[in-house]
C-alpha cells in the first residue's frame, strides 16, 4: 500500500502540474470540440466550421493574450513532450500513467491532481491544504466510486470537486452552527476573562438565537432562563467594575460606593499622615500648565476665582511650612479638590481643571515618595489614586437612570457614558482600566428592545404556533396542558447548558473566502476530469 500510494501520488502532482501549465491549450481544444459539436447538430458543413476556425485563429495573432492561447500547448502535448508517444514511453511516461491499485492509492493520486490549487491566496497552508486539495479530492473520489465505470462517471467526479466547498461548508456549520467572528470572539472573551456569563446569542451575535432566548426563556415554567441570567450577567459586569476600584461586591449600592470612597479616603490619609510634599519645578510646571489651560477655554468674565485661590493657597502652604507641604495639608487640599470636582456638575472645564489641580499635587506627592526611597508607599499611593480615579467613573455609572441602576446594577451603556465622560480620547484608544470591559460589554451584552419590534412579535407568533400544533395534536385537558407545557420545555431546553454550548462553541471560527486562484485551479482540475480525455489522447471523451 505504501508503494501504491507513494506511486499514486507522483502521478496525481505529475497530472496536476501538466494540466496546470496546459490549461491554456484544454480550453482551446474544448472550445473547438464545442464548435464541432453544435456545428453538427445545427446541420453546418465540416468545411464551413474548419474556415470559421482558421479566420478566428489567424485574427487571434494580432493581440498577445490570444496569440498565446491560440499557440498554447495543450494537456496532451505536454504529456507526449514529457513522457514520450505511444509505446516509447520514457519514466517520466511510466510515472504517470501508473494506476493505483489501492483505494488510498486512487485517493492519494486524486489530490496530486488539485496540488496547484495550493498556490496563490492568503489563507494558511493548512486551510489551503484541506479546503483546495484534501476537500475535492475526496468528494471527487467519492462520487467517482459510486459511478465507477459507468458514462457518468467523469461527470460525477467533476461534480463533486466543484461541490466540495459548499459540502466543506455544510460540514463547518454541523460542528459550529453559528460561526463567530474573530472580532467578536476577542470580545467575549473579554467578557469571559472578568468572570460574566454569555448566552448563545451573545457570543455568535445571532440576533435570532437572542430574540428566542429572550421569548422563550421568559414564558412561565421556564425557569426565567433569561432574565435570570441577565440579573446574574448584570451583578458579574458590575462586580468587574467594582474590582477596577478595589471592591468586591456584586452591586454598586450607595452603601458600597459610600465604602470604597472612605476606604481609598483613608488610605491617603495614611499616607500623607507619615509623608511630606517637596515642591520641585514639575509641579510649579503642571500647576502653570493646568491654570493656563483653563483661562484658554474660558472668558476672562466668567472664570472661577477657585483655581487662582487654590494654587496661591498651594504656594503659601509650602512658604509658611519652610519649602514643604505636610501631609494633612496634602490630605486636606486634595480632599477639598476632590469634593468641588463632584459638585461642579454644570461647568465641565472648571470640573476637569480641579481634578488636573488635584493630579498636580498627587504627581507631586509620588515623586517626593520616590526620591525618599520610599517606594512602598509610593506604590500604595499610585494604587490609590487609580482605584480613586476609577471610582469617580462608577459613581457616574450607578446614578443613571434605570430600574437596575436603582438596584445597584451598572449598565454597559452606562460605565461606557460615563468613561467617555472622564476620557474620550483614552477610551477612543482603548486606554483605562475600563476602556476594553466597557466596549466589549457594550457590543455583547446591550439588550434587545423589550416590546413592539418586528423580530419579538414574530418569536412570539412562532411560539403561538408551537402551542396550538401539539396543543391541538392531543384531545381534551391533555391536549391543553401540553400545548401551554411545550413553548415552557423549548425555554428551558433552549438554555439548558448542552443546548448553549453547541450553538455558542467555537470550534471552528468563519472560514475565509476561497481566494480567485484557488477557485479557479480547482475548477480546471475538475473541469479536465470531465471534459479532457486522458493524458495521449486529443479528443473529448464520447
Amino acid at each position: 500500500m505504501t508503494e501504491d500510494v507513494a506511486k499514486g501520488g507522483a502521478s496525481g502532482v505529475g497530472h496536476g502540474a501538466i494540466g496546470t501549465f496546459g490549461a491554456a491549450g484544454d480550453l482551446r481544444h474544448a472550445a473547438s470540440a464545442a464548435a464541432d459539436f453544435l456545428g453538427e447538430k445545427l446541420g453546418v458543413s465540416p468545411d464551413t466550421i474548419k474556415g470559421f476556425k482558421d479566420k478566428a485563429y489567424t485574427a487571434a495573432q494580432f493581440t498577445m493574450p490570444t496569440a498565446v492561447l491560440s499557440n498554447a500547448p495543450s494537456s496532451a502535448d505536454i504529456d507526449k513532450f514529457v513522457g514520450g508517444d505511444g509505446g516509447n514511453r520514457n519514466a517520466v511516461g511510466e510515472v504517470l500513467d501508473y494506476k493505483p491499485q489501492t483505494m488510498a492509492g486512487k485517493f492519494t493520486r486524486t489530490a496530486g491532481e488539485y496540488a496547484p490549487a495550493l498556490l496563490g491566496g492568503g489563507e494558511g497552508l493548512i486551510s489551503k491544504l484541506a479546503t483546495r486539495v484534501l476537500a475535492p479530492a475526496a468528494a471527487s473520489e467519492t462520487a467517482g466510486l459510486v459511478t465507477e465505470g459507468t458514462a457518468a462517471e467523469p461527470w460525477a467526479r467533476a461534480g463533486g470537486a466543484l461541490m466540495s466547498p459548499a459540502i466543506v461548508s455544510m460540514g463547518r456549520r454541523l460542528i459550529t452552527p453559528l460561526p463567530a467572528s474573530a472580532e467578536r470572539s476577542a470580545l467575549v472573551d473579554t467578557l469571559r476573562n472578568e468572570g460574566i456569563h454569555v448566552t448563545a446569542g451573545q457570543a455568535t451575535g445571532s440576533k435570532p438565537l437572542q430574540w428566542a432566548e429572550s421569548a422563550l426563556s421568559d414564558l412561565p415554567g421556564a425557569g426565567g432562563g433569561a432574565a435570570h441570567t441577565m440579573t446574574t450577567q448584570g451583578e458579574q459586569f458590575t462586580s468587574a467594575a467594582l474590582r477596577r476600584a478595589g471592591e468586591q461586591a456584586e452591586r454598586a449600592s450607595p452603601e458600597v460606593i459610600d465604602n470604597a470612597f472612605n476606604r481609598i479616603g483613608n488610605q491617603f490619609e495614611t499616607i500623607g499622615a507619615r509623608n511630606h510634599v517637596r515642591p520641585d519645578a514639575q509641579l510649579v510646571q503642571d500647576l502653570r500648565a493646568t491654570r493656563d489651560e483653563y483661562q484658554n477655554l474660558v472668558g476672562p468674565h466668567a472664570r472661577a476665582p477657585v483655581v487662582d485661590n487654590t494654587i496661591a493657597d498651594i504656594a503659601d502652604q509650602m512658604q509658611r511650612n519652610g519649602g514643604v507641604l505636610s501631609g494633612e495639608q496634602y490630605n486636606g487640599m486634595t480632599s477639598r479638590l476632590a469634593r468641588q470636582a463632584r459638585q461642579t456638575t454644570n461647568d465641565p472645564h472648571l470640573r476637569d481643571t480641579l481634578h488636573g489641580l488635584r493630579d498636580s499635587l498627587d504627581h507631586a506627592f509620588e515623586r517626593s515618595l520616590t526620591r525618599a526611597g520610599n517606594t512602598q508607599d509610593a506604590a500604595a499611593l499610585r494604587e490609590a489614586r487609580n482605584q480613586y480615579r476609577n471610582l469617580m467613573v462608577l459613581e457616574k455609572a450607578s446614578t443613571g437612570a434605570g430600574s437596575a441602576a436603582a438596584e445597584g446594577l451598572i449598565s454597559p451603556s452606562q460605565l461606557r457614558n460615563a468613561v467617555v465622560q472622564q476620557d474620550r480620547r483614552g477610551y477612543a484608544r482603548g486606554r483605562g482600566d475600563f476602556s476594553d470591559l466597557a466596549r466589549a460589554a457594550e457590543a455583547v451584552m446591550k439588550p434587545l428592545p423589550q416590546s413592539g419590534t418586528a423580530p419579538r412579535q414574530y418569536i412570539n407568533h412562532l411560539i403561538s404556533l408551537l402551542s396550538a400544533g401539539i396543543g391541538g395534536a392531543t384531545a381534551g385537558l391533555p391536549g391543553v396542558a401540553a400545548g401551554i407545557a411545550a413553548p415552557a420545555a423549548a425555554g428551558r431546553l433552549l438554555m439548558s447548558r448542552p443546548v448553549q454550548g453547541y450553538l455558542g462553541n467555537r470550534v471552528l471560527g468563519q472560514a475565509a473566502p476561497e481566494s480567485g486562484v484557488g477557485r479557479l485551479a480547482r475548477t480546471l482540475t475538475a473541469a479536465r476530469a470531465a471534459a479532457l480525455a486522458p493524458p495521449g489522447q486529443d479528443q473529448l471523451p464520447p
